[in-house]
């Protein structure tokens, strides 16, 4: 199983040899004060390699200097660039391509030395998070299904973080951090697994480990109870699948209960082969990834378990496969949502849609949330739109400008598109209340947006977060 390193922060405190140094230095850097407990360490030779560079390296640029003694220490000289440029994003990548450098040293304890705190305009707290995240998500690697394993170098156990004041708010950056990344880690596992593994009974059963293992109250609702519910889009799309689909509900409650929940829904499509419409056979491995909205939640939720924060929360999961059985749904049919709106198949393999109309519609009848986010790879179409740099979001105006601020802190990407009634008319069908295709590559994503707000009740706040090119 993944494991990130541990992370330690120390008032330089800590003997040094045997690990490898992070040094990050600006462009044109006389030697930084900082950095005198390691040059006690090396008798001085640190400041004298130092001073001796003709110039400090560049942006992104690694120079390696190695120190010998009885024992090794290698130390990593980074270029942060010139001060006034600056930022956290560019000092999570110096630091990033630093620590994949260390990857290439034997040993498994790195050091990373602060020489940049004082020089960016954010709280040490907020500070630590993001370099830990950067350095835990670089430590991620997925564990092939082969029986000969590969030679790998041995993993890094150990990261210091070598500070001088603020250590309270560092350590609690760190700790935040850490749960994220387990959520983080918990994600990747899920996507990358293959679909004969990855079923919608395994993320049943994900889910249930979760909620013994972090005090969870999980649901999960099977066949017989959807169509008791009336969930007719989520087992229209199950329909060509031997795989029996789930609705997975996770809970936590960490407020009165008279709050209001936070309610986070995901996709959980195990594999899409595009049904009756099906996908090219170019890249459909792929496919098995059509669920990282479904493992976003799992991930989110765990995340929840370990910080436990005084709110209470719901991750809901319709989860099924989309495959080409003899019941399969066809162009033409017409679902029934649990809501009562009647949908018009025009094409099976804009699916992902139809399920979290289900989910969206369950949300908002039986849990009244102060808000609902859904997260989905639910189109191409934002992929032509953004690229892999950032998630399209969609849905209420002033949560979107406070996801704004948050993802600038967290150092991820969104940007916002529209809903106009224009994308609402084009959902419309003839001979059912929507369909579930608008106009052929015209505004993709904004009018699978504008489907999903039919099933989210009035009233309440709801962001739609596509993220087939970023998950």
């Amino acid at each position: 199983m993944n494991k990130y390193p541990n992370f330690n922060i120390l008032h330089y405190q800590l003997d040094l040899w045997e690990k490898t140094v992070i040094v990050p230095v600006f462009q044109n850097d006389t030697f930084p004060s900082v950095c005198e407990y390691l040059d006690a360490a090396l008798d001085g030779e640190f400041s004298r390699h130092f001073l001796s560079l003709p110039q400090t390296p560049g942006y992104k640029q690694v120079r390696h200097l190695y120190f010998l003694k009885e024992k090794s220490l290698p130390v990593l000289l980074v270029g942060l660039g010139s001060e006034a440029e600056l930022t956290t994003d560019r000092l999570c990548a110096a630091v990033g391509v630093a620590y994949k450098e260390t990857q290439k040293i034997p040993g498994t304890e790195i050091c990373l030395i602060d020489t940049f705190s004082g020089h960016i305009n954010i709280s040490r707290e907020l500070l630590a998070r993001r370099i830990t995240l950067t350095l835990a998500s670089l430590s991620y690697k997925f564990s092939a299904s082969t029986q000969k394993k590969q030679p790998e170098p041995l993993p890094v156990k150990m990261i210091h973080y070598l500070v001088s004041n603020h250590i309270s708010q560092w350590e609690l950056g760190v700790e935040r951090a850490q749960a994220i990344a387990s959520g983080l880690y918990l994600i990747r596992d899920l996507g990358h697994k293959p679909g004969n593994i990855a079923t919608p009974a395994y993320l049943a059963e994900t889910a249930l480990h979760l909620g013994r293992d972090y005090d969870l109250s999980v649901n999960i609702f099977e066949s017989s109870d959807l169509e008791k519910l009336g969930m007719g889009c989520l087992l229209g799309v199950a329909k060509g699948s031997a795989q029996a689909p789930k609705l997975i509900i996770l809970k936590y409650g960490g407020a009165e209960k008279s709050q209001k929940p936070y309610v986070f829904v995901g996709k959980g499509l195990t594999f899409d082969s595009g049904g009756i419409s099906i996908k090219s056979a170019a890249k459909m491995d792929q496919m098995k990834y059509d669920m990282l909205g479904g493992a976003a939640v799992l991930g989110i939720m765990k995340t929840i378990g370990i910080l436990k924060p005084a709110v209470n929360a719901i991750g809901i999961i319709p989860a099924t496969e989309n495959l080409l059985g003899a019941s399969a749904m066809k162009p033409g049919d017409i679902l029934t949502a649990m809501n009562g709106l009647t949908v018009e198949v025009l094409n099976t393999d804009a699916e992902g849609r139809l399920i979290l109309a289900d989910a969206l519609a369950y949300a908002s009848r039986y849990f009244d949330p102060e808000l609902i986010f859904d997260f989905a790879t639910l189109t191409g179409a934002i992929l032509v739109a953004l690229g892999h740099e950032a998630t399209g979001v969609f849905g209420d105006n002033s949560l979107i400008k406070e996801l704004n601020i948050s993802a600038e802190n967290s150092g991820e990407k969104i940007w916002q598109l529209p809903i106009y009634d224009a994308y609402r008319e084009m959902m419309k069908s003839k001979i059912a209340d929507l369909k579930n295709m608008g106009k052929e590559r015209l505004a993709g994503s904004s009018a699978a947006a504008a489907f999903l707000e039919n099933f989210v009740s009035e009233g309440i706040p709801w962001v739609h977060f596509d993220i087939a090119g970023t998950g």
